[in-house]
């Protein structure tokens, strides 16, 4: 049994939904935490003196995240626009996805119909093929006999 045009619609949502997460999402909250391990690293590398270590993380680490920060906020920036690209994107696509599978629907109801049709064709001129099968067999085997 094929599924239903909502239930369809409904995988299509899901796939996108899960697109977003692991696209998006996962990197995102990949970074930041490769970024809060890399600081704690600095901070407690047990050979080195606390004060050398506070000194690289606010020397070098925590300039290293505020430089990067314009980065961060130009992605999410492009993140939001997408995500409001996608929006306004979405009514004309699910109009086409809906239009699509209601053109899938109809076709394959049509072929159903022809199927059948030509079913019952045939099984309505099953007499008259076998009826002339054996009058062209006749005349054949007339002609051998002569």
């Amino acid at each position: 049994m094929r599924p239903t045009r909502e239930e369809r619609l409904a995988q299509t949502q899901k796939r996108i939904r899960r697109t977003y997460r692991l696209e998006i999402l996962l990197p995102l909250v990949l970074g930041f935490t490769g970024l809060l391990v890399l600081t704690l690293i600095a901070a407690f590398v047990p050979r080195t003196n606390l004060s050398a270590n506070l000194l690289v993380t606010v020397l070098m680490i925590c300039p290293m995240v505020i430089l990067t920060f314009m980065l961060v906020l130009i992605l999410v920036a492009g993140v939001y626009g997408m995500g409001r690209l996608n929006h306004i994107i979405h009514s004309p696509m699910r109009k086409a996805e809906e239009l699509t599978i209601t053109a899938h629907d109809k076709v394959v109801d049509t072929s159903d119909v022809i199927n059948q049709q030509a079913a019952n064709f045939g099984a309505k001129t099953a007499p008259l093929e076998m009826w002339l099968n054996n009058a062209f067999n006749r005349k054949k085997k007339r002609e051998e006999l002569l």
